[in-house]
């Protein structure tokens, strides 16, 4: 667990994120779908939230997050030596429907 006022480890990733804004709180962020049981609105939070659980070594929230039938067996990131250096997405494409898209670099 991460404390609520710290910066979230996803540091806000968006593709219009100015490059010296603040991160926001993880408390304002990504607690709330690993920690709060909400759900992601779109693919661009549910992004952020997986890479905040890579770097929690959050095993639990990805696995719920994951389709069973495609996720690793083996998948356990509970081994926090992996340094994760930051998250940027390039590009979220907002659909009219309930489905968004996206695309990552970790």
């Amino acid at each position: 667990m991460k404390p609520r006022d710290a910066e979230c480890h996803c540091g806000g990733a968006s593709p219009l994120k100015r490059p010296n804004a603040k991160a926001p709180r993880y408390g304002a962020c990504c607690s709330r779908f690993i920690e709060g049981g909400a759900f992601a609105a779109n693919a661009m939070e549910m992004m952020r939230s997986r890479y905040t659980a890579y770097v929690l070594g959050n095993t639990a929230y990805l696995r719920a997050m994951w389709d069973p039938a495609t996720y690793p067996p083996d998948l356990d990131v509970s081994d926090t030596s992996t340094c994760w250096l930051g998250l940027e997405i390039k590009r979220h494409t907002p659909r009219a429907t309930a489905q968004s898209s996206g695309r990552a670099r970790a």
